[in-house]
């Protein structure tokens, strides 16, 4: 790891995979806890989708339902984390993604990696992730509503 997590001025960036009954997934946030919340609110929306991760997190019980942080960038464009996030689809074999995922067998250069790995940083002791995505689902939604009081 090239860069320190004080010393990067450009954006983080986690990419984290969920794993379902029906696979995983493979995701990037700059907000890791949030975004788990989100993730988790599909087990309660009465929308239907036809995303392929939304109807796997609402069928798998929450106990199987788990979630891991792949890494943390530090990265200048949006652009640089799907290279980051596409390497991580095909890698891992992500069966729920749709969007960036590669047909075919895919050989990564050691250019992107080279990139991917002068990009990671590590993350500061005080920045903690929550891997409980009911309890980010809770602050989530609790968040959400203060925000519509009116006082």
């Amino acid at each position: 790891m090239d860069k320190e997590y004080d010393t990067c001025i450009d954006m983080h960036y986690s990419v984290y995979r969920i794993h379902t009954d029906q696979g995983t997934y493979v995701g990037h946030t700059s907000d890791f806890n949030y975004r788990m919340g989100w993730h988790y609110n599909c087990k309660f929306s009465d929308e239907s989708s036809r995303r392929p991760i939304i109807r796997a997190i609402r069928e798998t019980p929450e106990d199987k339902l788990k979630v891991e942080e792949l890494g943390l960038y530090c990265v200048e464009s949006r652009d640089e984390i799907e290279v980051i996030e596409r390497y991580w689809i095909n890698k891992t074999k992500s069966s729920l993604n749709r969007l960036l995922k590669d047909t075919g067998n895919v050989m990564y250069h050691d250019d992107i990696i080279k990139f991917m790995e002068g990009a990671e940083v590590t993350r500061k002791c005080d920045e903690s992730i929550n891997l409980d995505m009911r309890e980010n689902f809770d602050v989530w939604y609790v968040t959400r509503k203060m925000k519509e009081l009116h006082m």
